[in-house]
């Protein structure tokens, strides 16, 4: 199992036309690899800390959960990399990031809409090798993330995340764990009335 968090930062450049939004998230996946359990005793420290670029990409390494986001339209920023390790081989990799993301907008109520903004995160790796999980933090996350988010043109209603599994009409018929963290959004009319359709009629 690997466990999946975010607690977003901002949310921002919501575009119907686009059907894109742009994301700056803290985001964290964690699995336990019993081969990497230590004793502070022996070792000197109860936490190691490590960059990926010192333990992925080189065989023999430690475990790359091989993840991908399907929907991001491009990257603008990824800081803050690090990986953990704890005394009970509990691997954690968090990073802060920042980019835009595609996602389907449903417009036959505009401008009384409201719209579920999603990032779905997916592994290479079918079903029997990794399903994905909510980490136990980030039901506190996504609290504070709710009530973080402030945008002129919308109001946030929930803020949630769910595992479901996606299935390929491949040879083998695998199926593969996803991830998804939604935000519903409703949109202020009363801000729209305000600042586009009364200057229209004031013309």
């Amino acid at each position: 199992y690997v466990a999946v968090g975010f607690d977003v930062i901002d949310i921002r450049n919501i575009d119907g036309a686009e059907e894109s939004f742009s994301l700056d998230t803290y985001f964290w996946v964690k699995w336990r690899d019993p081969r990497l359990t230590y004793d502070p005793k022996v070792t000197g420290f109860t936490q190691c800390s490590l960059a990926p670029s010192q333990v992925w990409g080189a065989p023999g390494r430690l475990w790359n959960p091989r993840l991908e986001f399907l929907n991001q339209r491009s990257e603008e920023r990824r800081e803050n990399e690090e990986i953990s390790i704890n005394r009970q081989g509990i691997v954690e990799y968090s990073a802060r990031i920042s980019g835009t993301f595609d996602t389907p907008f449903s417009l036959a109520r505009f401008p009384l809409d409201t719209q579920q903004l999603q990032v779905v995160l997916e592994s290479s790796f079918p079903m029997e090798k990794l399903i994905f999980v909510p980490d136990a933090r980030i039901k506190r996350a996504l609290r504070k993330s709710g009530a973080r988010i402030s945008m002129p043109q919308w109001n946030v209603l929930d803020v949630k995340a769910r595992e479901y599994k996606a299935s390929w009409a491949t040879e083998r018929k695998r199926s593969y764990s996803r991830f998804i963290f939604e935000l519903e959004v409703e949109r202020k009319y009363g801000f729209y009335i305000w600042k586009v359709l009364l200057p229209l009629l004031l013309i």
